[in-house]
Parts: structure tokens; sequence; C-alpha cells
């Protein structure tokens, strides 16, 4: 199965950004550059690397995590692609991207806390976060949903 599809640009640019720093992140002499600016950190947004709520969605930890994550993101973005557009399709996944983040950020932050009794030090990244979003947005906005009327 060719993840470039035709008619779909921007899925397939999504997935070879993907691949290409997924690949990046197995040189090990990359990893320092790497985790600075395609991991999201607690204390990221307070020392100006406000990006990473974006670039962390571009990140992914091991090859199953990029695997299914890829996997999901080609099978749902074949249905988002034609209800959004190529343009639309690549505003969703960054507006899903930085939700997903900054909604981590906020359950790490305001959430896990008080049930704790510490802060959780946490570091955010990977696809999935866009990859449900686009599952909801199928769910509720497609031509077969059961939500459609």
């Amino acid at each position: 199965m060719s993840i470039a599809y035709k008619g779909y640009p921007a899925l397939t640019g999504i997935v070879l950004v993907n691949t290409a720093v997924f690949f990046i992140w197995q040189n090990r002499e990359n990893a320092d550059v790497m985790a600075r600016h395609f991991v999201h950190k607690d204390q990221d947004l307070s020392q100006g690397y406000w990006y990473t709520v974006l670039t962390s969605g571009f990140s992914q930890e091991g090859l199953l995590h990029f695997g299914s994550n890829m996997l999901f993101l080609c099978t749902l973005g074949r249905h988002a692609v034609p209800l959004l557009g190529n343009g639309g399709f690549l505003a969703a996944y960054a507006c899903l991207t930085v939700a997903s983040s900054l909604a981590t950020r906020a359950y790490h932050t305001y959430i896990y806390p008080r049930h704790h009794n510490h802060k959780s030090g946490y570091q955010s990244h990977g696809a999935s976060g866009a990859v449900l979003g686009l599952l909801g947005f199928i769910g509720v906005a497609g031509k077969n949903s059961y939500f459609h009327s």
C-alpha cells in the first residue's frame, strides 16, 4: 500500500515529515537536539520553546508507536481529506496536535498533582492526539457517520 495517495498531498506530506523525524531520532547523535525541539515538556512555554506543542506531534517514540500512528493517520486521513480539502486537513492536523499537547499539559499541571501530591515532570510527543481527533471528526462529520442525519 502506497502512502503517496493521488490527490492527498497534505496527508502524504504529513506522513513524510513524521517519517523523516522518526529516522532522524534513530541517530543517537541527534538525541539532544531532537529532545529539545520535538518533545513537549512542562517547562517549554516558560523557556520560549512554545513551538514544541506542534513539533512534538511529529515525534514518535519507537517503531510500534510510529507504525501504528502512521497506519491510523493514513487510514483516517483518506476519509478526512475529502471532507476538509488538503489545506483544511493540514490546518486540522496542526490544530489537533496543538490541542492534544495543551490538553496533556493541562492534565499534568492541574489534575495529576491533585491525585499524586507532586508534579509529574511530563514529556509529550506523538501523533496519537491528532489521530484520535481525526477519528472524532470523521465520526461526527463523515458521510456515513452515526451522527450524520
